[in-house]
């Protein structure tokens, strides 16, 4: 006999039908939101707040924090390094972060500026945090006479000596290292995420990662190209990182220009700028500001 009075999911106990109520999920707002199948992504290019009114036991959240790029150096100078680099997904720092139901505050650090001073280094990036965890600016590049790049989530590039990487410490690691010139008439590219630039005249920037949490496959935090003098017998300036780093003067990307700015919410580092006889310094390239980004199943 028919049972009535029922509807769709209901669970009549005894007759061993199962209940098919909707799993409790995370609801949040915040940031700039997006879906991506069963994921709800909340984005931020600038800071603001992730606001969970419901969180279920179980339930945890997927997030990716990036610091802003280092500013490019001058005069021959070393490139801006990337900005650090933590994330959850695809896993490298554990599974997914528990959240209760509060708000949480969010962080975006801003590019550091690239110098036309061939006495100053290229400006430090800002930091980024989400949640519980934060990120290292990206250290700004060396110029002509400031001495080397400075270190930070990945270290920025140098005539003779770079800055090094993973200021904060974390494990894994947040960036990497940046590079030397090696020549008096170039400097290095800057760190990325996932490698150090090769110490090298007009060096090549330092390559970013990879990540779907977006959900299409995007990269971030790659370091800015050093740069080059061809008239003395040198490669021209390297090209940026994937990830957003900018490239650096007589680079293919750039010519005889100052270093090109890295793109904005990808935590690259600033292209380094070059020089141009008889006596035109040429600025270095602005470092990209950061990102955040937090996911979650939502249905």
């Amino acid at each position: 006999m028919p049972l009535l009075g029922t509807r769709g999911s209901a669970s009549i106990k005894g007759f061993g039908l199962t209940s098919g109520a909707a799993t409790p999920r995370i609801v949040a707002t915040g940031g700039t939101i997006t879906e991506d199948g069963d994921y709800k992504i909340h984005t931020f290019t600038a800071g603001g707040t992730f606001a969970v009114s419901e969180a279920p036991s179980g339930e945890t959240v997927d997030w990716m924090v990036v610091a802003a790029g280092g500013g490019g150096g001058c005069r021959i100078g070393g490139a801006g390094g990337a900005g650090g680099m933590r994330y959850s997904y695809p896993n490298p720092e554990g599974s997914g972060q528990p959240v209760t139901a509060t708000s949480y505050p969010i962080s975006v650090g801003g590019g550091g500026g690239g110098t036309g001073n061939q006495s100053a280094k290229g400006g430090t990036g800002g930091t980024s945090s989400a949640l519980s965890f934060s990120t290292s600016g990206g250290g700004g590049g060396g110029s002509w006479s400031s001495g080397p790049g400075n270190p930070g989530g990945s270290g920025g590039g140098g005539r003779q000596t770079a800055g090094s990487g993973n200021s904060g410490g974390y494990s894994p690691a947040e960036g990497n290292s940046g590079a030397p010139g090696q020549s008096e008439n170039s400097g290095g590219g800057g760190g990325g995420h996932a490698n150090t630039a090769t110490p090298a005249p007009g060096s090549t920037g330092g390559q970013g990662t990879a990540l779907t949490i977006r959900g299409s496959s995007q990269f971030f935090a790659g370091g800015g190209g050093g740069s080059g003098r061809p008239d003395q017998g040198n490669p021209p300036g390297g090209a940026g990182g994937q990830g957003g780093g900018g490239g650096g003067t007589n680079s293919p990307q750039v010519m005889i220009t100052s270093g090109q700015a890295a793109q904005g919410n990808t935590g690259g580092g600033g292209g380094a700028g070059g020089f141009t006889p008889p006596n035109i310094t040429l600025n270095g390239g602005n470092g990209g500001s950061g990102i955040v980004a937090i996911r979650y199943i939502f249905q």
